[in-house]
């Protein structure tokens, strides 16, 4: 069913129509009156969900007081595209009178399409689980109030309202109105995460995805998101906690080096009294001689 509280047949045609044909009596649920197409080289009925369905099953009502044998060799196409080659096909009609036939496949369309033929029947009808609705929702088919429709895990809202993307550092697991829940400290996730796997330790922070996360050490680094351990700096160098770059590691006093790959002792003469790649000082010794100035 379509319409704002899913209570109306959804839009349906028949390419091409009967001269005074009114297709909408394929899809109206009853038998009273069916529908019928005006060639026989290429008959299609369509119905259109106006949005995605997944489907289970549908049910197909034949013609009973004439040509019932017309149906036979019909094919079941449901996709996303109004044309009815691009759709996939999950059934074949027969000449029964009445027909359950498994269609599992997901669209906005459904066609019934026949060649060589008349396609005329009594009704047509399509069953599913869920259908898609208000955007990053969900709810069972023939939902009869907008209230059913439950935004989908990543997503949170109430039901039948619009559903928000679950923000960056956040997560939700299950369909509903829950709010979304935050990482663990010192991790982040991607928008619209489902999963709390989906945490993972900032750079300067290491542990499992979904986990507690530690700093990185005095003397380690880490500069990427993930489950990654901390990196040791160079020797002779040390970096303060939770260092997120490999330049943070810096040469100790009495070594140095113009980049923080390795770090040089001080040669012999020479001091350096604080971290980094600071100057190197010459040493200067200082000798003071006592000597008698005449009187």
């Amino acid at each position: 069913m379509c319409g704002s509280e899913h209570d109306k047949p959804c839009p349906a045609t028949m390419t091409p129509p009967w001269s005074n044909d009114i297709a909408q009596h394929g899809n109206d649920g009853t038998l009273d009156a069916g529908t019928h197409s005006g060639s026989t080289e290429l008959s299609i009925f369509s119905i259109d969900f106006t949005q995605t369905r997944r489907l289970e099953r549908i049910r197909f009502y034949n013609r009973i007081d004439c040509c019932i044998s017309r149906a036979n060799g019909a094919e079941i196409r449901v996709g996303s595209n109004a044309t009815w080659s691009s759709n996939a096909q999950c059934a074949t009609l027969n000449s029964d009178f009445d027909q359950t036939l498994t269609c599992k496949l997901t669209g906005q369309y459904i066609l019934i399409i026949l060649r060589g033929e008349y396609l005329n029947f009594a009704e047509f009808e399509a069953f599913g689980t869920y259908f898609e609705y208000l955007g990053n929702s969900i709810a069972p088919v023939f939902s009869s109030a907008t209230t059913s429709c439950r935004c989908n895990a990543g997503y949170t809202g109430t039901d039948g309202d619009m559903c928000l993307e679950c923000s960056a550092g956040t997560y939700k697991s299950v369909p509903g109105p829950a709010l979304c829940t935050p990482c663990l400290s010192n991790s982040t996730s991607v928008a619209g995460s489902i999963l709390h796997t989906s945490c993972q330790c900032n750079a300067g922070y290491t542990g499992a995805n979904g986990d507690m996360c530690s700093e990185c050490l005095v003397d380690t680094y880490k500069s990427e998101l993930g489950p990654a351990l901390c990196t040791s700096c160079p020797s002779n160098s040390v970096s303060a906690a939770a260092s997120i770059i490999k330049t943070a590691c810096q040469c100790n006093a009495g070594y140095t080096g113009k980049n923080i790959d390795a770090c040089s002792e001080c040669l012999a003469g020479t001091y350096k009294s604080e971290l980094g790649g600071a100057r190197i000082y010459n040493h200067v010794v200082l000798e003071i001689y006592n000597k008698t100035l005449p009187r």
